[in-house]
């Protein structure tokens, strides 16, 4: 089982930016727009500004995420 550093999703409200986002709980988010990060103040800059994708790890598999399209 491979480790990953990143922050675990442990709930996502509806209308956030992580339910665009397509997060899901159980998610681990290991990078913001291609960039990872090592830490809490990494994290928090990379949030500060618009998020195209969100790379996390879903059930063991990386997966890159975007917003879900809303019309």
């Amino acid at each position: 089982m491979t480790a990953y550093a990143g922050f675990r999703v442990t709930s996502v409200v509806e209308g956030s930016v992580a339910a665009q986002m397509q997060l899901a709980v159980g998610d681990i988010i290991v990078g913001i727009n291609g960039t990872p990060f090592q830490d809490m103040d990494e994290f928090r800059k990379l949030i500060s500004s618009d998020i195209a994708s969100v790379k996390a790890v879903r059930n063991g598999q990386e997966v890159t995420l975007y917003p879900a399209m809303t019309f």
